[in-house]
């Protein structure tokens, strides 16, 4: 699964920043990968104050992949690659990303 996170911070002087973890999921189905995923995601928002006191916020926007995997030694919610970019629009247009969970 690659779930696609937004990271803004308090003020909007800076570009919002996006990232993307690939995580291993167990499940029975694609809906039921999707939604585990989802809600791993939502356990990864989190809001904290940098150290000028400015809020720094991470949202979760969604689902952007799931592709199944074939190694059974992996262990469920474990991030295989995490990678940054700061043009969502950019990764769209790389990624081909037509799911409408992505905000």
């Amino acid at each position: 699964m690659v779930l696609v996170y937004q990271t803004t911070v308090e003020g909007g002087y800076d570009r919002p920043r996006f990232s993307e973890d690939v995580v291993v999921i167990r499940a029975e189905s694609e809906d039921a990968a999707r939604q585990t995923a989802r809600e791993i995601g939502r356990t990864e928002e989190i809001t904290y104050a940098n150290i000028f006191d400015e809020d720094v916020t991470c949202r979760f926007l969604g689902v952007a992949d799931v592709r199944p995997l074939q190694a059974d030694e992996l262990e469920c919610g474990v991030p295989l690659m995490s990678r940054s970019f700061d043009d969502l629009s950019t990764y769209r247009e790389l990624f081909s990303i037509s799911s409408p969970e992505i905000r």
